[in-house]
């Protein structure tokens, strides 16, 4: 093939890719862009459940190999586990698979969450309710899991204002939302126009 045909078709291959991207884009985000608030909103939401989502999905693939820590670094998991959850009043070996489980489905109610952030980029007010549910259904798993116990001496700082900035920021633009709306009459029905 001649250096000018591949050069063509390695421009047609390009083109196709940044159509594909532009049309994701688009799709997700769609055309408009939001107010600076919203935006300010979305980004600081979106980049606090990523950390949170990073963390629950690292601790739950290290849960799920502990051996691999023990070969590479010598760190027992299992043990320092266990011991943490005979201080927190579990049983030897009821910890570990509690903690795994609780670390599975953080990780998977955090990427709802960064998912459902798209629907406030969108200006779709229902996101409201989605980001309150998941907060909710994790706090609730946390609680019914692993106790207020380990809420209160193991869940960390950054954790806890993660969790109140998502959910004071959310309200926030829930407020904003219903005051920037244009008011509706109802009391005239379209028969009587």
């Amino acid at each position: 093939m001649e250096p000018e045909q591949q050069r063509k078709k390695l421009e047609k291959e390009e083109q196709i890719v940044r159509n594909v991207l532009f049309k994701s884009k688009s799709l997700l985000y769609g055309h408009v862009r939001p107010h600076w608030f919203v935006q300010l909103n979305y980004y600081l939401c979106t980049l606090l459940a990523s950390i949170a989502f990073i963390w629950h999905a690292i601790t739950f693939l290290i849960l799920l190999k502990p051996g691999f820590l023990k070969r590479h670094k010598f760190i027992d998991v299992p043990a320092i586990v266990e011991r943490r959850g005979s201080e927190l009043g579990f049983l030897r070996d009821e910890f570990f698979p509690i903690l795994k489980t609780f670390s599975g489905l953080g990780a998977i109610l955090w990427l709802i969450l960064i998912v459902s952030l798209l629907l406030l980029w969108r200006g779709k007010t229902y996101y409201v309710y989605i980001v309150i549910g998941v907060i909710v259904v994790y706090v609730g798993v946390l609680l019914s899991l692993l106790g207020g116990t380990y809420f209160i001496e193991d869940t960390t700082w950054f954790d806890k204002l993660t969790l109140f900035v998502i959910l004071t920021l959310t309200i926030v633009q829930n407020f904003i939302f219903h005051l920037t709306q244009p008011k509706v009459d109802r009391s005239k029905s379209p028969v009587q126009e």
